[in-house]
């Protein structure tokens, strides 16, 4: 009936055959655990689904584990829902928080924020850092569910204190936001957010090079450092990340200019959908930086950038338009990319629409450095 495709000692083999359901589920888990075909996946799920059927909930967790991933049987939610909740009410561990998640994302079954908040307890009772994680989310930024700022902090904090990175991240934004206490503290705030970026959360490592690169009260500016902290996030292919190293490398900040490694990068973040990216890479594409020059590649990387709302783009391809580079020339188009980022408080645009108003002899394209809008300006002579 079973297939054993790698070596069990006897004994135990017997005993599974016999219909011992701890030694069924333990066989399973020595195939499943060195899987990697369909037969294989299929042959462990046999022998977890003798033991799920006998109630152990070791057994009934990874068949929800299965029919969530797909693995020897066809992906099905419900599925997964019902072998979750078998487990989870034998108080399997794992099989309580995928149930809550479950629960609170309508995965398999109807949302339920209720259910989702009972199951999160029960984990977060038994001290399982990421239920925590998920309840605190819930009680402080789930529009849904009541708000409990001051328990939100407290999981927030107990997450973190176990290492859960996303969880130090997010303790961080109740310090600046003063959630959850007497008021915001900016200090805590930082030192949340160098705690998160050590324990390798990309989102934390970009704005801690973020505030390195531009200084603030608690940290000196350290480009050096900002540099470090973008290239670490960028090897997770974090996108902003990848923007902000390209910049780097494009102006030498922190690091050697390298414009190759600042059009590849920037290319990758494109891709990524960075529309400040695309808006550098346009600029590039323009005056043939780290690339060959190719004003219609440049015009199109504006258009979808300024697609994406990006100020700096619409501006940009308002001068573009207004002086008929990489598309026909039409005035009237680029007073209306100039108007729109103006009226989002976009200076230069402001500058350019009226440079364009009055006739002057010059307009400018700007690279966005970052969200802060720190700007190279580059003159476009009419």
């Amino acid at each position: 009936m079973f297939s054993w495709s790698m070596p069990i000692p006897k004994e135990l083999r017997e005993l599974a055959e016999q219909g011992d359901p701890n030694i069924q589920c333990l066989v399973a888990t020595v195939y499943w655990d060195e899987a990697k075909t369909e037969a294989e996946y299929k042959n462990a799920l046999a022998w977890y689904k003798l033991a799920a059927e006998k109630n152990i909930a070791e057994a009934q967790f990874m068949m929800g584990v299965a029919y969530d991933e797909g693995k020897g049987v066809v992906q099905d939610s419900k599925e997964s829902f019902n072998w979750y909740k078998l487990s989870a009410e034998q108080n399997n561990l794992q099989a309580m928080f995928n149930l809550g998640y479950s629960y609170e994302f309508g995965i398999g079954t109807e949302k339920d924020l209720n259910k989702a908040v009972e199951w999160y307890i029960k984990c977060a009772d038994l001290g399982e850092p990421k239920a925590e994680y998920c309840l605190a989310e819930i009680y402080a930024f789930e529009d849904e569910y009541p708000h409990d700022y001051k328990k939100a902090y407290e999981l927030f904090e107990k997450a973190a204190a176990q290492g859960h990175k996303v969880a130090q991240f997010k303790l961080a934004i109740m310090y600046q936001e003063g959630l959850g206490l007497d008021g915001p503290n900016d200090f805590m705030a930082f030192q949340s957010l160098k705690k998160s970026a050590g324990l390798g959360y990309s989102p934390a490592r970009q704005i801690l090079g973020e505030i390195y690169q531009s200084g603030g009260p608690y940290q000196e500016k350290d480009v050096k450092k900002a540099f470090e902290q973008y290239q670490l996030a960028a090897q997770e292919m974090y996108t902003p990340a990848l923007r902000a190293l390209g910049i780097c490398y494009l102006y030498g900040t922190g690091t050697e200019q390298n414009n190759d490694k600042a059009f590849i990068l920037l290319s990758e973040a494109a891709k990524d959908g960075d529309a400040a990216a695309m808006n550098s890479l346009s600029i590039m594409y323009h005056n043939g930086i780290g690339t060959k020059k190719d004003d219609k590649m440049a015009a199109d990387l504006l258009i979808k950038a300024s697609e994406y709302g990006c100020t700096a783009a619409m501006s940009n391809l308002g001068v573009f338009y207004s002086l008929g580079i990489g598309v026909k020339k039409d005035t009237q188009k680029a007073k209306e990319l100039l108007t729109h980022a103006a009226k989002d408080g976009y200076e230069i645009a402001e500058a350019n629409l009226k440079a364009l108003e009055n006739g002057a002899d010059s307009t400018r394209l700007v690279i966005k450095d970052g969200d802060d809008l720190k700007q190279c300006q580059i003159d476009e002579k009419k």
